[in-house]
């Protein structure tokens, strides 16, 4: 993501042959090339990284960027739930505090990106165990219960139609870097991303590498239900765990996507 700084002013007009002209000069024009993307190199050979991947997508947000005069308001909302957004998996990764520091119950993400709607996340995954990552599948769940019903409630007060859920889709794999490691590509995040809009769910996260069954407390054995769907673009028999209350709350129609495995 970046910027070329241009506007209305640095265009001009010269008159040629009799007409006038839009003119722009040799160097804001040769400055437009992929390096305003802020991705560095990009020739420079991947590094490969094995990551736990997170998609999460404000439902509803394109309805609020739409209202009148909607730019008085969206800075303040995002300003709001992103910063919530980063406190809670802060306080959730951290198990404690210690001298100059704190004792970490699963690492923090070590890249962001905002997708305009919602934001990616990525979580280095060597040598972290299966219970940490079941962390970081539990607190980005609880994430979502909380901004339905604590984060949106409180901002529906001060900020008309407030995006009304907070969906998330969650999936591991392998990702490789891209120009000087600014951004990211992976299969990992393509699933999270299909997931985060399964069906009508706001919870999803792909089985695939991700051994947290023994973690799971039995409430949150009995709160997920394992399915096998086929997902648009990656193929099928995809093993995903969804919350058993929202898929028992499906229309007939949509349950027809979902097999048990």
């Amino acid at each position: 993501m970046g910027l070329l700084e241009i506007g209305p002013g640095d265009y001009s007009r010269l008159e040629i042959d009799g007409r006038p002209e839009a003119f722009l000069s040799k160097d804001t024009y040769d400055r437009f090339t992929p390096a305003i993307l802020g991705l560095g190199d990009l020739a420079a050979p991947p590094t490969t990284t094995n990551a736990v991947c997170a998609v999460c997508d404000l439902e509803g947000f394109t309805a609020l960027c739409s209202r009148p005069d909607s730019h008085l308001v969206v800075p303040e909302f995002l300003n709001q739930v992103l910063t919530w957004l980063f406190d809670r998996i802060k306080l959730s990764s951290a198990a404690r505090a210690h001298t100059d520091g704190h004792i970490m119950n699963s690492p923090l993400p070590f890249f962001a990106k905002f997708m305009g709607d919602g934001v990616l996340l990525l979580w280095d995954t060597h040598g972290v165990e299966d219970r940490a990552l079941w962390n970081v599948v539990s607190m980005m769940r609880e994430n979502t219960k909380t901004y339905e019903h604590v984060l949106r409630p409180e901002l529906s007060r001060t900020i008309a139609a407030v995006p009304r859920r907070l969906r998330c889709g969650i999936a591991r794999g392998e990702v490789s870097s891209v120009g000087n490691g600014q951004d990211f590509v992976g299969p990992c995040m393509n699933m999270a991303a299909r997931l985060q809009k399964l069906s009508l769910l706001s919870f999803a996260f792909a089985r695939h590498a991700v051994n947290v069954e023994p973690y799971m407390s039995p409430l949150a054995r009995a709160s997920f239900v394992l399915k096998e769907v086929d997902i648009r673009g990656m193929g099928n028999d995809h093993l995903v765990y969804v919350l058993d209350d929202e898929f028992a709350g499906l229309p007939a129609d949509e349950r027809l996507h979902f097999r048990d495995p």
